[in-house]
This record gives structure tokens, C-alpha cells and sequence, in this order.
């Protein structure tokens, strides 16, 4: 029932072909100003002694990626503020109260404004990759084919959601 989606992680779903447009990533992103008042952590166990800003649906633990040297794993996390939406996780980090996790797409314009700074980068887990799908068929219609070749020539070669410094 679609012609075009946007998919972030891995794709393998019979039925569908995938364009891969760019690598998907999260950051682990504060204000200058609560690094400045709290320090910067160096290792994921720092964040034991910093204030998390939660994104959770429901009441259950939160635990946060990373990747080390043995692989990915999952790191109980703890904060005062548990919200529900990464926009609302997004304002409380630029307003200083703490460090939260997002995917690169949804922080990239305050990290390149240096707005918010990414910490942890070396230990940041990834999340598979950025792709466009359409339903897999011989024959595409050619509004798809003209979206397909608009987006791979617009986000393909330098995806707009990817900051240098990792």
C-alpha cells in the first residue's frame, strides 16, 4: 500500500527492495553548559554520575547501546526526567539538564551549530543503515524511479544527517 518508505535499521523483508542511503547512528549528546558544570564522561560507566534524559514509552528500565572492544551491550541508565518523545528529550538537553541519546538524523543541525556536543562517540553503537524501499517489482512506475534517482542524488553521496567527528 506505499510506493516509497524510509526505513532506519536492517532491511530484509521478501518483497522489498532497498537503496541503501547512508550509515544510521546514535549520539549521546549534552549542552556545553551541563559539560561545563558536570564534566564530560569518558566511558559509558561515567554516566552513573550525570543526569539521563529518558525517552521511554512505558515504565520499564532503560538501557542504552554501546560497543566495545567484546561487542555491543546494553547499559542500565538512570535520570529525574523520563519523557516520551525525542523532540521534548531534544529541548531538555539544549536547556542544560542533562545527556541523552538520539539518532545522528535528529541531532546533526545542533551538533554542527555546536549547540550540543556528542561525548561517548567511541563507544556509540550502530544502528544499521538509512535506506529507501519500494515494493520489489519488475517495472517500477517511473514517479518511483524519478524519487529513487532524486534521493540517491540528493542523500546518497553525503547524507545530510551525518556529522564528521566520529
Amino acid at each position: 500500500g506505499f510506493d516509497v518508505a524510509f526505513r532506519v535499521g536492517r532491511v530484509d523483508e521478501p518483497g522489498l527492495t532497498g537503496t541503501r542511503l547512508g550509515p544510521a547512528r546514535v549520539r549521546y549528546c549534552a549542552s556545553p553548559a551541563y559539560l561545563t558544570r558536570r564534566g564530560t564522561p569518558r566511558r559509558p560507566e561515567d554516566l552513573r554520575a550525570h543526569e539521563c534524559i529518558l525517552v521511554v514509552s512505558d515504565g520499564t528500565p532503560v538501557r542504552w547501546p554501546f560497543r566495545d572492544a567484546k561487542g555491543e551491550t546494553l547499559l542500565p541508565v538512570s535520570g529525574r526526567l523520563r519523557l516520551n518523545s525525542f523532540e521534548m528529550a531534544r529541548e531538555a538537553a539544549l536547556g542544560g539538564l542533562g545527556i541523552a541519546i538520539f539518532p545522528e538524523f535528529a541531532c546533526a543541525a545542533d551538533l554542527r551549530r555546536k549547540r550540543l556536543v556528542a561525548v561517548l562517540d567511541s563507544f556509540a553503537a550502530e544502528a544499521g543503515s538509512v535506506w529507501l524501499l519500494h515494493p520489489s517489482q519488475r517495472y517500477l512506475a517511473a514517479r518511483v524511479r524519478t524519487f529513487v534517482d532524486l534521493a540517491m542524488q540528493r542523500l546518497g553521496k553525503a547524507p545530510p544527517w551525518i556529522v564528521t567527528g566520529r
